[in-house]
């Protein structure tokens, strides 16, 4: 294991602590990691599966459960403290009681955006993703939690080459890793992701979605699928009848993650680990499935 100790306290010293004395970053730098979180990566990957790009969201949606589990094995055998952990000195504008090496958020935002540029190139790929900004949004991240004093810069530096090699490596072999050696727990919900994506993809062919033909009906596509109203229409003698007695309202995917969260007890473990992968399987099986069905019955 390594001796964090001298590396951490020059980090605080020389970069940490100078960068928290810039107040008016804490809420840019709060909201940026607030964008690589589980709420955030849903409508991303929904939207882009339902409006915009099927490759792209089909199978870079792989990254997030094998970078998630391969970033909390590194934690566990590194254990290096956060930062205030190390010095009191250092104020945390989020809490985790994970370790701190490599930065997850940095390496999942590498990850995902040298994917959507590279996967750009791909044959089956409906939509170019430009590399400045992608590269410009990691680096922010990056720096962000630096700032919120959640990690030492050797953390994100580490993090974003890990996450930009893994998504190139990706990007052209094309081939999964193996989450051997997974516990109950947190990292069931990336067991369920895999599980439902296998699920999702063996069944898709019996949906296929078209792109809408306009950014208003994309726009409603996404805000009803997300958040809104993704109804499960009645049978009706019209093929592409809309009117409100043929559908009944439901929860949509952020309604339906949030609320099996919300009804996850912590103990006893095997029932807190069998509901969040059920909610993490329901996740892909939604976006694959579920969501287009109603998307063809609806007209959308």
């Amino acid at each position: 294991m390594p001796d964090w100790a001298s590396l951490s306290r020059f980090e605080i010293r020389h970069v940490t602590l100078p960068l928290q004395r810039y107040r008016a970053l804490d809420v840019p730098s709060q909201v940026l990691g607030h964008s690589v979180s589980g709420e955030a990566m849903l409508p991303l990957f929904a939207s882009l599966y339902w409006c915009l790009d099927q490759h792209k969201c089909f199978c870079g949606i792989w990254l997030v459960p094998l970078s998630e589990m391969a970033n909390g094995v590194v934690k566990w055998l590194t254990r290096r403290g956060r930062p205030a952990w190390v010095d009191e000195r250092v104020v945390m504008h989020q809490w985790s009681s994970e370790f701190s090496f490599p930065s997850s958020h940095s390496q999942l935002a590498a990850a995902v955006m040298t994917w959507l540029v590279l996967s750009s190139a791909h044959a089956e790929a409906a939509t170019s993703t430009p590399a400045l900004p992608s590269a410009a949004y990691a680096l922010l991240v990056a720096a962000s939690r630096v700032h919120v004093g959640l990690h030492f810069p050797s953390d994100v530096a580490v993090g974003l080459l890990w996450g930009a090699l893994s998504a190139a490596a990706y990007a052209h072999i094309g081939r999964e890793l193996d989450p051997r050696g997974v516990p109950h727990g947190n990292y069931m919900g990336m067991l369920g992701v895999l599980a439902g994506l296998a699920v999702g993809g063996a069944f898709k062919h019996l949906f296929p979605l078209h792109y809408p033909g306009s950014g208003a009906s994309a726009f409603v596509r996404a805000v009803v699928g997300n958040g809104g109203c993704a109804a499960a229409p009645r049978r009706s003698p019209l093929r592409h009848a809309q009117d409100a007695s043929s559908t009944r309202p439901a929860g949509g995917l952020l309604a339906l993650f949030e609320g099996i969260g919300a009804a996850t007890p912590r103990q006893p473990l095997r029932l807190y680990a069998a509901l969040r992968f059920l909610k993490y399987w329901l996740v892909p099986v939604y976006i694959l499935l579920l969501a287009p069905y109603a998307f063809v019955r609806l007209g959308l």
